[in-house]
């Protein structure tokens, strides 16, 4: 009986050793090429689901770094992030491939997602202009580093758009002070526009809220001038003749006389 005790024993040990050994063996990893996470995860762009793409595309990113496909990946992972208007993780991602490869063919396009980035959260002239500002940066970056890109043309419109906003938020800070009879804090905002968004649609009136504070103040050589400017750069504005209208107001008839005669110039 002990005999039999211990052969069954060791045959017991035996088939378990058997089992383990047959359950190793049929263990497979699964094993994914940088080719084929690169293509699941253009595929994944493609059907719109952007958020498995940036898994997949991570992934290759993390398991093959000297890959061909690592510069392209970040890439698309960065495009995956803008349109599903994540556009927080969509900058930082462009901000650490423009860190790996700043001359990469792709970096015109990295800069142009980052600027549109920005440029889709810009606020209407009542709120904070912070987006706009970066958009700006953004796009003159582009600009200057890639005048002959396909992106430069749209980037130019969208630092017009821009600056019209900037623009429009600095005459509504600067109104705002002439509203409350604060005319020389409202100087600076007004001639913020004429010297650093000259091509908004803005200028003429930057110009005659000049002439309007500088006559406030008393300043009547320096309301004079910026209604020359005007006069000379917009003649058939309406400002222009709100400003004509402005220092013609109580004026001595001699006076009166010699602002006709200065006008008539323009």
């Amino acid at each position: 009986m002990k005999i039999l005790r211990f052969g069954t024993l060791a045959l017991i040990i035996c088939l378990m050793a058997n089992c383990s050994g047959s359950k190793k063996d049929n263990i497979q990893v699964e094993y994914i090429s940088d080719k084929q996470l690169y293509e699941q995860g253009t595929k994944e762009i493609k059907s719109g689901d952007y958020k498995k793409a940036v898994k997949t595309l991570t992934k290759l990113e993390n398991e093959y770094p000297a890959s061909d496909y690592y510069s392209d990946a970040i890439v698309l992972k960065a495009y995956s992030y803008y349109s599903d208007d994540d556009y927080t993780d969509a900058i930082l991602t462009i901000d650490d491939f423009l860190h790996q490869f700043p001359i990469n063919r792709n970096a015109a396009y990295m800069h142009y997602i980052k600027g549109m980035s920005n440029y889709n959260q810009i606020m209407d002239i009542g709120r904070d202009q912070e987006f706009a500002i970066d958009a700006k940066t953004d796009f003159e970056i582009l600009s200057n580093l890639f005048p002959n890109s396909k992106y430069a043309n749209d980037a130019k419109w969208k630092l017009e758009y821009i600056d019209n906003i900037l623009a429009g938020k600095e005459m509504d800070i600067g109104r705002f002070y002439l509203r409350v009879n604060k005319p020389i804090s409202s100087v600076n905002r007004f001639r913020n526009v004429i010297e650093k968004y000259q091509t908004s649609i803005f200028i003429p009136e930057a110009l005659y809220r000049l002439v309007e504070v500088y006559y406030i103040l008393g300043v009547k050589d320096e309301a004079t001038r910026y209604a020359s400017v005007l006069g000379y750069n917009y003649p058939n504005s309406i400002w222009y003749r709100k400003s004509y209208n402005i220092l013609l107001k109580n004026a001595k008839d001699r006076d009166e006389s010699k602002l006709k005669n200065f006008f008539k110039h323009f």
